[in-house]
């Protein structure tokens, strides 16, 4: 009894420890990873870059159309084309462009 009693304070001894080292690790990694965030905002405003503004601009330049099969609306630029009657139709897969293409067919 007094073995298993033993190994038992070991393996808590070990727990309390090895928990100890990763909540120091995380809090110097805190400690670093702010500091590198506060050193990027320092050479954003020494640049005069206003971060909101950029969010906008980087907002504005994805455009969405939707998928007429699914409904799913997908970035313009990653989008499947097939060109009707000089207009553009956009889908999100292969799959939905075909299944288009196939129901025109069919008409």
């Amino acid at each position: 009894m007094e073995l298993l009693t033993g190994a038992f304070r070991v393996f808590l001894l070990y727990v309390i420890f090895t928990n100890t080292i990763r909540i120091i690790y995380a809090l110097v990694n805190r400690k670093k990873i702010a500091a590198k965030l506060e050193e990027i905002k320092n050479d954003q405003e020494k640049a005069g870059i206003d971060e909101s503004k950029t969010q906008k601009i980087v907002e504005q330049e994805i455009e969405y159309v939707t998928d007429p099969i699914c409904n799913k609306d997908v970035n313009k630029d990653n989008a499947y084309i097939v060109l009707e009657e000089d207009e553009n139709k956009y889908f999100c897969s292969w799959d939905c462009r075909a299944e288009y293409i196939d129901k025109q067919n069919k008409h």
